[in-house]
């Protein structure tokens, strides 16, 4: 299914070389990949790409409903399509995550490498019938009607692991975007919401490549583990720090997901 696009759901951040799409998380959307983009951008297409309930949040809207993990697969399809890529890497973190994963099951034949940093897949934890600790800074949201305020939206930086509890969010990396993408997390829970089956993962034939945390949320730990045993060539990178690991160690992480792709080009 073909959907409209909002303009800001994908950036270039370059126009040549076998394309690399990342999608970003419910915070940062597209600039999730601003400066991690850069050593990839030298000899390959580098697309940024914005969650549609990420984009439509930053025009002051909520995407169609009803919204889905499938929904943002589709529109990430769509906008292929419409930019004539047939395959390519795909990537995404957190939110952006699940979404890459679905894309992978929807359309295999389009994924050349698929690369997830915790990717915000909760019911893969419940259908392996493992204990899934509640999301305190999603929950709180669930039916909210008015505007989210600095301290909850601070408040909500802590409690999934954006920022650590020892730090002040409003003076962090992650909040101008989020205050900017907070309609967006008024409907966080939609994320923990989703469902999937667990044979679809196994199927994924795709080089994958896993990242973590090593202080990460326990359930961002399960889920990321999990994932290394159900998808057939996934192999795990974990790094110093929390759900923002990859930020912290940039080149470690680029690296390696250099490696990836270089390793699939030469197949």
């Amino acid at each position: 299914m073909r959907h409209h696009l909002p303009q800001s759901y994908l950036h270039e951040f370059s126009k040549y070389g076998t394309p690399v799409i990342l999608v970003g998380d419910i915070l940062g959307g597209s600039a999730s990949w601003n400066f991690l983009s850069e050593p990839l951008a030298r000899e390959l297409r580098v697309i940024g790409v914005s969650p549609m309930l990420v984009a439509y949040s930053g025009q002051g809207q909520l995407p169609p409903e009803p919204w889905s993990i499938k929904f943002e697969a589709e529109a990430l399809a769509t906008a292929m399509d419409n930019l004539g890529i047939p395959s390519a890497h795909i990537g995404g973190w957190s939110l952006g995550g699940a979404i890459a994963a679905a894309f992978a099951v929807h359309y295999p034949h389009r994924t050349k490498t698929l690369m997830l940093i915790e990717p915000q897949m909760r019911w893969v934890l419940r259908e392996l019938g493992k204990h899934v600790e509640a999301d305190d800074g999603a929950e709180k949201f669930r039916g909210y009607g008015h505007e989210i305020s600095q301290k909850e939206l601070a408040d909500f930086l802590h409690e999934v692991g954006a920022v650590p509890f020892n730090e002040d969010p409003i003076q962090s990396r992650a909040w101008r975007l989020a205050w900017v993408h907070r309609l967006a997390i008024r409907f966080a829970h939609k994320v923990i919401d989703e469902t999937g089956d667990l044979s679809s993962l196994k199927k994924l034939d795709m080089p994958t490549l896993l990242v973590r945390g090593n202080l990460s949320l326990d359930s961002d730990i399960g889920i990321t583990d999990a994932l290394a045993k159900l998808i057939p060539k996934a192999y795990m990178q974990i790094l110093e720090g929390n759900h923002t690991s990859h930020f912290a160690n940039p080149d470690v992480f680029m690296n390696e997901y250099i490696k990836l792709i270089n390793s699939a080009i030469e197949n």
